[in-house]
């Protein structure tokens, strides 16, 4: 008599066993896949939409600022009301979102640089101006959000 042979079944397990050890081996301050991948993929539209968003405010800025910038020693009547400082650092915040939108529609390390420094700037603006909450956050979301992407930049 020939002897049964058990055979085993294959089951497919519907992708839990990777979700469990995506879960399991991920540290609890990592992003999942998906967020990383989104945010590398649309950090540059988000920074655009920032960009025109900030683009009547930054106008405003150029047209303020420069004229209470404390010209007074020259000889130009102006204010002293530190206007002009923080049109300076606005526009330098601007700029370097400007900057960022085509390295990070590449996908590329530089671009995230330009945005770190970018909020390096507003949060200098904000403590010179006794307000460093907002500031301080923004850094650290940046650099955060840096940190879980930059595996993978180019």
């Amino acid at each position: 008599m020939a002897r049964k042979v058990k055979r085993r079944v294959k089951r497919n397990s519907g992708g839990r066993r990777e979700l469990v050890r995506s879960i399991t081996e991920r540290r609890w301050y990592e992003l999942p896949d998906w967020a990383v991948a989104w945010l590398v993929k649309h950090a540059g539209r988000v920074v655009l939409a920032m960009v025109l968003l900030l683009s009547p405010i930054a106008l405003l800025a150029i047209v303020l600022g420069s004229h209470s910038l404390p010209l007074h020693f020259i000889g130009i009547a102006g204010s002293d009301n530190a206007l002009g400082l923080k049109a300076v650092m606005f526009m330098l915040t601007f700029g370097l979102l400007a900057f960022a939108i085509k390295p990070l529609m590449r996908g590329l390390r530089r671009g995230w640089w330009l945005v770190i420094l970018a909020a390096a700037i507003h949060m200098a603006d904000n403590l010179l101006s006794d307000d460093s909450f907002s500031g301080i956050v923004l850094l650290a979301i940046a650099m955060y959000a840096y940190v879980q992407v930059r595996h993978r930049l180019d």
